[in-house]
């Protein structure tokens, strides 16, 4: 009997196995979410948010054009008025960026405004420049907002897009040597002064600030409809959601840095709407349990 189990539970753990590594990561889950902001938005827009494309040599090309191809399909339903992008576009090895292209070149056909801003993918697989990936974005006709912002007009309504460089180049929000717990990085990300430097820009008109890191939430700064991340990827597995926390001090050199860890989804924060994302592909290893990849819908009206 104890062999009979035995035999069960490796069968059991062989498939749980197969569906991780390549059932789930080929998914692609399509999250929805609303905001409402009466008095300045007349009528619905629709913001597609991707983050986390992490390309690299386990990536598989074909389940890549068929994630594409369902947002394609949403796009011909429902049509999108904006796609922002929220960084690390390739894991370690930058020859796979050539690996995006055909993925733009589907973004591109949607015909509407695409904004961007790096991860720290970005640059640590450029030895610290982030300059080509903003290279070869704007090549394909994006536009790379690394401390900046862009005023966009959709449906005859302007809104205000602030895309914030990843905080991971801000020494005083982290420091690659030292252990920092969750409440560390929240008080780090307060005292960093990217954002409230377009307090002034625009006041009346609704923003959005798009990030790659979540704790881009606690810098200091007017309120916006939401702030849009990536980065955690969820946890990749559901696993890590119950082990992060109290294993914190002993696994986070193989956990996104900040608070967020391993968590995605919708909540507020800091007075804010903060919305992340689970991510388009995986870091390392693409493996994905009950954390399938996710492109956030928003519609705004």
């Amino acid at each position: 009997m104890p062999r009979l189990l035995l035999k069960f539970l490796g069968i059991l753990l062989g498939l749980l196995a197969a569906y991780a590594w390549w059932l789930e990561p080929s998914r692609l889950h399509l999250t929805r979410y609303g905001i409402a902001d009466p008095d300045r938005l007349t009528s619905p827009m629709h913001v597609l948010l991707l983050t986390d494309w992490h390309l690299g040599r386990w990536s598989r090309p074909a389940a890549l054009r068929a994630k594409m191809a369902r947002l394609q399909q949403e796009h011909a339903a429902r049509p999108f008025d904006l796609v922002l992008l929220g960084g690390d576009y390739v894991d370690e090895e930058p020859s796979y960026l050539r690996l995006l292209r055909p993925c733009l070149e589907t973004l591109a056909g949607f015909g509407v405004p695409i904004y961007a801003v790096l991860g720290n993918h970005d640059y640590s697989s450029f030895g610290g420049d982030g300059r080509p990936v903003t290279a070869y974005l704007e090549d394909a006709g994006v536009g790379v907002l690394r401390n900046h912002a862009a005023a966009v007009t959709v449906r005859g309504q302007r809104i205000l897009i602030v895309g914030l460089d990843d905080l991971q180049e801000s020494r005083v929000y982290y420091d690659p040597e030292a252990y920092q717990t969750p409440a560390q990085y929240r008080q780090a990300a307060g005292q960093v002064e990217w954002y409230r430097k377009f307090d002034d820009a625009e006041p009346d008109m609704p923003r959005l600030v798009l990030s790659h890191n979540p704790d881009a939430v606690y810098l200091p700064g007017r309120t916006p409809l939401a702030v849009l991340c990536g980065h955690t990827h969820g946890g990749q597995m559901m696993l890590l959601d119950w082990v992060s926390r109290p294993l914190h001090r002993w696994i986070h050199p193989h956990l996104p840095p900040g608070s967020a860890v391993t968590w995605a989804g919708r909540r507020t924060a800091n007075g804010r709407t903060l919305i992340v994302s689970r991510g388009i592909e995986g870091s390392a290893v693409p493996i994905r349990l009950l954390r399938p990849p996710e492109a956030v819908i928003l519609t705004l009206h």
